[in-house]
């Protein structure tokens, strides 16, 4: 026979794991929503110039994108995962 304990500890690990599960999920869904931000800013910044100057708006804003993206391979992932990466 499983003592009751033995169970419990089974069902409240389940349940952390699901929880690291969703936290990741929701993580990812942000991400991708904010790769989208970055198309709509960059259509919105061009809407706003002229049309010599769409190159140089289109690069600003893939380096803002890089550049953010850079700082938070390097610091975000650790804020947002490190309790959870064991």
């Amino acid at each position: 026979m499983w003592p009751l304990q033995t169970l419990a500890a089974d069902d409240n690990t389940a349940s952390q794991a699901a929880g690291v599960a969703a936290d990741t999920v929701w993580v990812v869904v942000a991400a991708i929503l904010v790769m989208f931000m970055q198309a709509g800013f960059a259509m919105l910044e061009v809407g706003f110039s002229r049309m010599k100057n769409v190159g140089t708006v289109v690069a600003k804003v893939i380096t803002n994108f890089s550049v953010a993206s850079i700082v938070y391979w390097a610091f975000g992932f650790a804020i947002a995962f490190g309790a959870a990466a064991k």
